[in-house]
């Protein structure tokens, strides 16, 4: 059975012909595709992300694919600028969203949510993602990431795999500001990569900075060519 869904969407770096991830973001979007809008869309999902190596321009590139009823359609853009710092605001909103696990439903919601500035969003009480990433945490035992209902995170499923598994647990936002007081949560996703998170106004941590140049840059290099 469908569900009724204003629109999904993709988007992700694309440097000379090469995004890393590629194949989780296809599965992605064509599973949400297919249980928003039947066999018919994802058929036409898969389509075009076959073609998108020769319908991206070389550069430095953003597509953005988006499904709705009528179709399924991709938009060439150049890549913003990559941020090497996600600053958020120190008060945590709660997630009000009927999709969270999926791209695109509620975007103008996410917007506004983050019209003065990126935003942590809790649901029950806990730490779910920011406005545009997931989230990670570099503690005693490895890394954690929220169990929250979340988009499943390309990234993040990168990093369980080059960088180290992340285990899924209740983060609550007093460990989440402790961690990035101590330069020990990051951001991930698919324009950015791997960044600190601080409070906004706060200073740097040079060290996860330089940890996060790392990551970003393993994570540059496992791009592979666009199908």
């Amino acid at each position: 059975m469908c569900i009724s869904v204003p629109r999904i969407i993709d988007s992700f770096l694309v440097v000379d012909g090469r995004a890393t991830g590629i194949l989780t973001h296809q599965q992605r979007f064509v599973t949400a595709v297919r249980d928003s809008y039947g066999e018919t869309r994802a058929g036409e999902a898969e389509e075009l992300y076959a073609q998108l190596g020769s319908r991206v321009t070389a550069g430095r590139r953003f597509p953005r694919l988006e499904a709705t009823v009528s179709g399924v359609t991709m938009v060439d853009r150049p890549a913003p600028a990559q941020g090497t710092v996600l600053e958020v605001q120190d008060e945590p909103v709660v997630d009000e969203r009927q999709w969270p696990e999926l791209k695109g439903p509620e975007l103008n919601w996410l917007q506004d949510a983050a019209r003065d500035g990126e935003v942590v969003l809790l649901r029950g009480g806990a730490v779910a993602e920011t406005t545009t990433a997931a989230i990670v945490l570099l503690t005693e035992t490895g890394f954690v990431g929220p169990d929250a209902p979340a988009l499943r995170s390309t990234t993040r499923h990168w990093f369980s795999q080059a960088i180290g598994p992340v285990h899924s647990r209740r983060i609550e936002a007093a460990e989440l500001y402790r961690a990035m007081a101590d330069g020990r949560a990051f951001a991930l996703n698919a324009l950015h990569g791997v960044r600190p998170i601080v409070a906004a106004g706060s200073a740097r941590n040079r060290a996860a900075v330089q940890q996060a140049a790392q990551w970003r840059a393993r994570w540059l290099t496992d791009a592979e060519p666009l199908l």
